[in-house]
This record gives C-alpha cells, structure tokens and sequence, in this order.
C-alpha cells in the first residue's frame, strides 16, 4: 500500500447550473476534450494524481507485478496508455462511464441538450480508446459486458462480479418500523438529488395522500440547503453522513432507488436486497443486478407506478415479508465473494498463460 497525500477537499452539493453561459463553456470543453483523445489524451491528471502515477511507476519496477489492474473507467483513461508498456494491465470498469452520459443527455433540454451530447461524444471516445490499451476489461456486470462487446467488438471484456461480505448477509433479524421508507445516497451527487427530487416533487405527495403517517429518511452526506429548506414541515427526516448503514437498514420499512441516469451495479439497492429490505426501484437502477421483478425486487419507472408499489408494499406485510426473503437469498446466491474470487483467481491465471 502507497499512500500519496492529497488536499482534503470539502464536500460541495453539484448543484447544476442551468443557463446559457454554462452550457456553452461546457459545449466548449467538451469538443477540446474530444479533440485531445486524438492525440492520446483521455483524462487529464490533476498534482495529486501524477504523484500517484510516480509512485507507481515506482512500485511496479520495484515488485514486477505479473498484473496491473486499474479500478475504475476514469483511472483507465488516466494511466491505461502509460502502464500497458510496464507489464500485463487490466482494467475494471465499475460502470460503463458513456451509458449514463448518454442517458443525460438524452434527458436534458434546450441547449444544455447539446452540452450534454457533446460530453457524451468525448466519454465514449476516450474511455473505448484507453481499453484498447488493455488486455482485459472487467465489468461489474453482465449487461455491461454485453454494451461493450456490441460497441467495441474486438475487445476481451470480462465479468469480475461484485460481492458483500459475509458478516452483511447475516445481519440479525431486523425490527422494522412502521411506515418508515428509507432512501440512502451521497445528496451532493447529481444523480441522487435528481432521484430525491423525482420523490419528493412526484411519487410521495400521492403516497401521503393515502398514508399520511409515512417518513421518508434520506441518509446521505452534503445536503445542499435548499433541500433542508425544502422539506421543513414535510415528513421527510435528512440525517447526513451514517458510520453504519445497517442500522437504518434494519429498521426500515422500505427502501427506494429510484434512478433514471446512472448505471453499473447501484450499490444502494444491492446492500438493501442483502440486508432484505423490500425495494422498490427503478429498471436502470437494477440492470447491473438483475434482481427478479415481483420476486425479488419491485419495479416502477414512473411516479404513479413508484407510489402505486410503495403503497402496496406498506398495506401487505405479507408481500414485504416475502420479498425480503427472496432478496436474500438472490444476493447470497449471485454475489458470493468466495465464488467471485475463485473465479477471478482462475481468470487471472488463464491471463497468464495466454500472454506469458
């Protein structure tokens, strides 16, 4: 382990700024960006991180490791190119970064639409030009695997699946609360605050129109204060950063994960489906995990769908109970971290023989 130091930046809600101005300078770079991959140049590294890269360098000439594994499409984008030439280098891409670019984009309007198009151009060129540098690219799961071998054919792309350890999955037996419909995500991140939004503007004033005793419980660090603003006088209870998300698990009536931009494997809804949470989530939120729909996880990707299945969920502790232990079971069945070692252990080796 090298650990290289780096300014402690302080967490700031990534409030969008919507007007034409921003949306040109975003236009702006974007097309340089796009421009720069021709040249070789996918990501550009900030001090902290051509340190890291240094150091690295260091480390692999001093260890002669017979694997580099880059985590993450943006570390891909930064070192991939550089680290191909040092030894056999791998990557694992936690999401496919261009889908919910993409996604973004085919959500946003006006001129802010040709922002996001642009961004999306340069994301897909950059991250498929850093993979062709590696050997092998990994992904989370099998819907991505499949993305990337239609877009780029000629790449190996592998499944390094995701795991929960143990001591999740035997979570002792949770004591719910009534009425309690939990919603856990960093608030400072877009994707979230677009989720938490669709809730609070579209899904939960139909739910307390029928359950006016629900509380919605957002667990998350840095909610801007227009938000706290917003639901003063509401049911809603905002609690900020939690050590241990467990502890709402285990109480919680329902959980939520309603995203619509995001992608790869939403850990939210993988931790609530360990620890048998009911859930109601979006069909983009569960692609990555492939949970089964009315068995494992409830689906809804509209406001009246969301509110009619939280509402269903709330009046059959029957369903509720049912779910949860087909959750369960689904995650201990497909996200074993045995399993995923052993296979990726064998993977590895098969790496070896065939480049050695």
């Amino acid at each position: 382990v090298c650990a290289v130091p780096t300014q402690r930046r302080r967490l700031e809600p990534i409030v969008p700024r919507r007007s034409f101005l921003a949306a040109l300078c975003a236009t702006v770079l974007s097309a340089g960006q796009y421009a720069a991959t021709f040249l070789g140049k996918y990501a550009h590294p900030h001090a902290d991180q051509r340190r890291f890269f240094q150091h690295l360098c260091q480390a692999i000439a001093q260890v002669q490791p017979d694997i580099i594994q880059l985590e993450y499409g943006y570390f891909c984008r930064l070192f991939a190119r550089p680290l191909s030439s040092l030894g056999l280098t791998v990557g694992v891409a936690h999401d496919v970064e261009f889908k919910p670019a993409q996604r973004l984009a085919l959500r946003s309007t006006g001129f802010e639409r040709l922002a996001a198009w642009m961004r999306y151009t340069f994301i897909r060129r950059a991250e498929v030009q850093a993979y062709r540098h590696l050997k092998k690219v990994y992904t989370l799961s099998a819907f991505d695997a499949a993305l990337l071998r239609q877009v780029v054919p000629e790449l190996s792309v592998g499944v390094r699946r995701p795991s929960l350890v143990q001591p999740i999955l035997d979570t002792a037996s949770p004591q719910r609360a009534d009425n309690m419909i939990l919603f856990a995500g960093a608030l400072y991140r877009p994707e979230n605050l677009t989720a938490v939004d669709f809730l609070l503007s579209e899904v939960m004033p139909r739910v307390w129109q029928h359950e006016p005793c629900t509380h919605l419980h957002l667990v998350g660090a840095g909610a801007p204060a227009q938000l706290v603003r917003r639901v003063q006088g509401l049911p809603v209870v905002i609690h900020g950063y939690q050590e241990r998300l467990s502890d709402f698990y285990v109480r919680t009536t329902l959980a939520v994960a309603p995203l619509f931009t995001g992608g790869g494997v939403i850990v939210k809804l993988l931790e609530a489906l360990a620890h048998g949470v009911p859930t109601v989530a979006s069909s983009i939120a569960n692609e990555g995990i492939g949970a089964t729909p009315e068995q494992e996880v409830l689906l809804a990707d509209d406001a009246t769908a969301f509110a009619e299945q939280i509402l269903a969920l709330l009046r059959s502790p029957e369903r509720r109970a049912r779910l949860s232990q087909q959750a369960k079971l689904f995650v201990q069945r497909h996200f074993n971290l045995q399993e995923s070692v052993a296979e990726l252990v064998q993977d590895y080796r098969a790496l070896l023989a065939q480049h050695t």
